[in-house]
């Protein structure tokens, strides 16, 4: 009676009959520890298994409930305590239970090695299908292809592999095999058991495929389960549908992804967070934002990286009134918490220019922090840092990485935006500082680095000292540094060592990357600035040859409440014709 109530859910029925019981046996104690200990009520559960300790009753049943009980509630570490406490060794039951509660709870190395420690110590135990699944799991989250295989091999041998109808162990090879990336593993198990394959089961074949690039294997699979559906719920269709989108956006390709997110018979606010992500990621903001207001109308609100994308789009367009709008949702939905999201909201501020309403964003979060919402990390500082700087205020940038060393240490990102506010004033000594303090830090200078002092020296009309500073960088940031010079000399008046120095930065540069557009045209402004007019036209027509186009510029225009884009050259907004004509009176260009 006392096991059916606990079974039931009847707790509080269930310790009446116990509390009235004149004897106790192991059983109705660990019955009732097991019906608190499954539906969470680690309080109860824990007192009751304390007065068993007391009273001498308590066997391996009783603390395997326990330890159960407190990894399936997330405190796994209160669940190894008692573990490594036992007094009665545990038997496969128990150690499963720890195992399991390592692996569910993304301790994935802790669950591998305990699995190792059983077999090394537990005397006659053999792991069962739940012990195995819990390590395949590990495994995968590792990436330990080799111990995996090893626990496919086990159930193999020992005749799990056709483990009941529910499938379990077969759906976690499957997972497994498409987390390593071995497709072809997966899809043997997978044809084998198609018929007690559920929609785990189909999302890890196309996540599997997606994640190695054979995307058209992924849609194939994709088209085969929307065929046939009816077994699936909306939700788990929704899942699917979203996760192909975004590889379709991954891949570059828009228009497709855009085409399955309209034939989705469901969308969900992650489906729109898929949508609005993907758009940006490719650069396609005025759809982004299209998409955005699309979803407020449909009645959901995108979720947390997508606010941070779109946002990130605004501080790009400098569509302040947006990124408000999008800030005041942010504090209505709740997500405004998040760290992510705040630091794209100071972002977003400081690339509009608005940096008073960065900088409060930035003090909220140190209030927010002072409550118990967790400190602003590096990222804050550095994005608050690079505000400043960009729109020269060197001084308050500098001074605030001083402030920023007494809560996070500064990294590669704030050494560059103290270089970078450096650059922007011209503070060539004090950029040098910058240098000699990553150097003892051991920050690694990277590109960005390089090319910030290459950039200032070259403005500073150092060109000799720019190009011993470019000579120094490492391989992998050679480009960017020796780009950088070639763009000064191409800025410079052309009066003097700047057309030599731009030569030798551009034959650097096209030597390790000959296709690239940038110092080709950089190249030509030298000569342009320098009189070189013939030398000018050589590089036009070089890049004819090897077929380098400049990748056209694109700029964008807020209008009662769209965000409409141009590029150069372009035809295919609606209203063409009106947009050139205005464009021909403002130019005074037929």
């Amino acid at each position: 009676m006392l096991t059916a109530l606990a079974r039931s859910g009847d707790l509080a029925g269930a310790r009446r009959l116990f509390d009235e019981m004149p004897e106790r046996n192991a059983a109705s104690w660990n019955s009732l520890i097991s019906g608190y200990a499954e539906r969470g009520h680690m309080a109860e559960a824990r007192s009751l298994f304390d007065e068993m300790l007391r009273c001498g009753s308590a066997n391996v049943v009783s603390w395997t409930a326990v330890i159960a009980g407190y990894a399936r509630a997330g405190d796994v570490w209160e669940a190894y305590d008692l573990f490594r406490m036992m007094i009665p060794d545990p038997n496969v039951v128990t150690w499963t239970a720890m195992i399991g509660g390592f692996a569910w709870n993304g301790f994935h190395h802790e669950a591998v090695s305990l699995f190792l420690d059983m077999s090394r110590t537990a005397d006659r135990l053999e792991p069962n299908g739940e012990t195995l699944l819990s390590l395949i799991y590990a495994c995968a989250g590792l990436g330990f292809p080799c111990l995996g295989k090893q626990a496919h091999a086990y159930a193999l041998v020992h005749g799990m592999d056709g483990d009941g109808e529910d499938g379990r162990l077969t759906k976690g090879f499957i997972y497994m095999y498409s987390r390593f990336g071995n497709m072809d593993w997966a899809r043997h198990i997978f044809d084998r058991s198609i018929r007690r394959c559920d929609a785990v089961c189909w999302n890890s074949m196309i996540e599997g495929y997606i994640r190695i690039g054979r995307l058209e294997e992924a849609r194939r699979l994709f088209d085969e389960i929307t065929v046939d559906s009816r077994e699936l719920s909306w939700v788990t269709m929704i899942v699917t549908w979203t996760t192909v989108v975004s590889a379709y956006f991954d891949s570059g390709d828009v228009a497709e992804a855009r085409r399955l997110f309209q034939r989705m018979p469901e969308r969900d606010a992650t489906a729109w967070t898929a949508l609005i992500s993907g758009l940006v990621r490719n650069e396609r903001v005025a759809e982004a934002f299209g998409a955005f207001a699309g979803s407020r109308a449909a009645g959901f609100a995108p979720e947390g990286h997508a606010l941070a994308a779109l946002l990130g789009a605004v501080g790009s367009v400098a569509r302040l009134e947006v990124g408000e709008q999008v800030h005041g949702l942010t504090v209505k939905t709740g997500p405004a918490s998040d760290t992510v999201l705040r630091n794209a909201l100071v972002a977003m501020y400081a690339k509009s220019g608005d940096l008073e309403g960065a900088r409060k964003v930035f003090e909220e979060e140190a209030v927010a922090g002072k409550g118990g919402g967790g400190w602003r990390d590096a990222v804050t500082w550095n994005t608050m840092v690079m505000g400043l700087a960009h729109h020269g205020r060197a001084h308050e940038a500098l001074r605030l990485v001083v402030e920023m060393q007494q809560e996070v240490e500064p990294d590669g990102g704030t050494c560059l935006g103290a270089l970078t506010a450096c650059d922007h004033v011209g503070m060539v000594d004090r950029a040098e500082e910058v240098i000699r303090f990553m150097v003892d830090r051991g920050i690694p200078v990277g590109a960005e680095h390089y090319a910030c002092v290459v950039d200032m020296l070259g403005r500073a009309g150092r060109f000799e000292a720019a190009e011993r500073f470019a000579g120094s960088a490492q391989a992998e940031a050679g480009v960017e540094a020796w780009g950088a010079l070639l763009g000064t000399c191409g800025m410079a008046r052309g009066e003097g060592e700047e057309t030599a120095v731009g030569e030798r930065a551009a034959r650097m540069v096209l030597g390790m990357d000959p296709k690239n557009a940038a110092a080709h045209v950089a190249l030509c402004h030298v000569y342009a600035r320098s009189g070189s007019h013939k030398e000018e036209v050589q590089v036009r027509t070089e890049m004819g040859r090897k077929g380098v186009r400049k990748r056209p510029g694109c700029s964008w225009i807020g209008w009662r409440g769209m965000v409409h884009a141009f590029v150069c050259g372009d035809r295919s907004h609606p209203q063409t014709d009106e947009i050139y004509s205005m464009l021909a009176q403002l130019t005074g260009k037929p």
